[in-house]
This record gives C-alpha cells, sequence and structure tokens, in this order.
C-alpha cells in the first residue's frame, strides 16, 4: 500500500510539473498554425496586387454622378437591393472581402471553407462552436459580422501618407482615403498588414491596444511573419473617423480613434515604420 501511494504521488508529481509545459508546447503550435495562416493571407495579397495594378486590396467604393468615388453608400452591396454605409474607417476590419476570391475556388458556394481561410485558426473554431446550426450559415453570408476581425488591417494601406506627418493634426481616414502599391511601402519588413487583435495563443488574451507584453503574430508588408510584443511597437497615433452602420449620418465612433491602436496607426503611415 505504502509503495502504491508513493508510486501516486510521484505520478502526481509529475503530472503537476509537466502540464504547464504541455500548454505552452500546445500555444506554440497554434500559434505557428495561426502564422502558416497569415503567410497563406500574405501570399494572397500578393496575388491580389498583381491582378490590380500592384494595390493593396481595399473597397470598391461606387462612383457619384460627378465620377468621384463616394465611400458612403454603396447600394449594389446590399442583398436584394438593399444598402451599406461602407467608410474607409471599415478597412481596419472588413479587410477580407476583397480577398475572398484568392481563398476559395468559388467563395459563393465554398463560403466556409473562404471564411476559414481568411481566420485566426482558434477564433475561427470558437467562433463555430459558439453558433447554432441553423444561425451558423446566416452568420457567415452576413457582411456585418466577419470573423475576420481577429486580424485587424493597417490604416496606413488605404490613407494618403501625408494624413500622418508630423504637422498634421489627427489623420481624418473616411477624407484621407487613398489605396496604397506595394512599391510604395518605405518599410516593408517593419511595416504591418495585418495583425492579431488580441494575443490569442498566450495565457491571457490581452487586447491588442494595452500595453502589454503579450506577443501577437504580425504579417508584414515584405510578406515574413512577425513576433512582436504590443509594448515593442512605435507609438500610435489617434485618428478621425466614423464606424460603419446604418446611422444617418453615420457618426457611430470606434473607441481606438482617439489614443490610435499600435502597429495599426503608426505616424507617417506607409512611409514609416511600425517597429
Amino acid at each position: 500500500m505504502i509503495e502504491l501511494l508513493v508510486t501516486i504521488a510521484v505520478i502526481a508529481v509529475l503530472l503537476g510539473v509537466s502540464a504547464p509545459a504541455l500548454q505552452s508546447v500546445r500555444r506554440n503550435s497554434i500559434s505557428a498554425h495561426c502564422r502558416a495562416r497569415l503567410a497563406s493571407i500574405g501570399l494572397m495579397h500578393a496575388t491580389y496586387a498583381s491582378e490590380h495594378q500592384d494595390r493593396y486590396p481595399t473597397f470598391e467604393y461606387p462612383l457619384d454622378l460627378a465620377g468621384v468615388a463616394d465611400p458612403i453608400l454603396a447600394p449594389e452591396w446590399g442583398a436584394g437591393g438593399g444598402g451599406w454605409l461602407v467608410l474607409p474607417i471599415s478597412e481596419i476590419w472588413f479587410w477580407g472581402y476583397q480577398l475572398r476570391p484568392y481563398a476559395a475556388e468559388d467563395p459563393e458556394t465554398e463560403v466556409m471553407r473562404t471564411v476559414e481561410a481568411l481566420s485566426c485558426p482558434v477564433v475561427h473554431n470558437e467562433w463555430i462552436t459558439s453558433l447554432p446550426p441553423e444561425q451558423l450559415d446566416g452568420a457567415v453570408r452576413d457582411p456585418m459580422q466577419p470573423i475576420q476581425n481577429s486580424y485587424v488591417r493597417s490604416a496606413a494601406l488605404f490613407t494618403r501618407a501625408s494624413a500622418w506627418d508630423d504637422s498634421a493634426p489627427p489623420p481624418d481616414v473616411n477624407a484621407e482615403h487613398a489605396p496604397v502599391r506595394v512599391s510604395e511601402m518605405a518599410f516593408p519588413s517593419s511595416k504591418a498588414v495585418l495583425v492579431e487583435a488580441s494575443s490569442h495563443h498566450s495565457r491571457s488574451r490581452v487586447r491588442l491596444e494595452s500595453a502589454s507584453v503579450e506577443q501577437v503574430n504580425i504579417l508584414a508588408a515584405d510578406g515574413h511573419i512577425e513576433r512582436g510584443r504590443v509594448v515593442d511597437a512605435l507609438a500610435p497615433v489617434g485618428f478621425v473617423g466614423a464606424s460603419t452602420g446604418f446611422e444617418q449620418p453615420p457618426i457611430a465612433r470606434d473607441r481606438w480613434i482617439d489614443t490610435g491602436l499600435p502597429y495599426i496607426s503608426t505616424r507617417h503611415g506607409h512611409l514609416g515604420r511600425d517597429w
């Protein structure tokens, strides 16, 4: 009996010692899967740019009667002839729709595969399991609920560089909208394209705006994947803009506007560095 109790105690101690290490290995494995997903999305960006005059993917806004792009209303996007309010600031979250044709052979019929290809594996799996089966198809097809929010997109990719100048006031992302060319990126190896919205693969999921030592996965403009800490990013800049919604006029302000967001709104736009 004593030998049995000693054996059980030794096993319990070994399990207690090895459990944290196993959890760390599991987190690293999931993080590697996420980095592979980001690398795949980087290839989609490169393919898109090669087919669209070297431009990063951005929303294609309808033209008004004067032939000027109208970023406010895109009536042809709504189901059944309805309309969306489509604002440039929304590209921070709704970045994935221009890449859907590159995520699956037929994104209209392979909806789930398309969404998964543009999402963090952890967030996607949790989202799938949290939805009742009868709501899943509708939620996937609803453009106002993109699972791609697991990654956020740099505002430098769709904003004029002059808007982020040191002497300028906080940039108006809606008014200063301008698609950026890949060849215009000044420091592609230290400029973020997509960043995890939270440290999904760490013990504590800290949101990107927190001054945290937790690491997040980053897709750099040159296509490589970086592991960076939020506190190591250069200081973000606040910006002005309104979120997508059905307000008339669209005046919903986002909570990140006043202080900016690390890796997303760094000074000097695509002509500067994020880290």
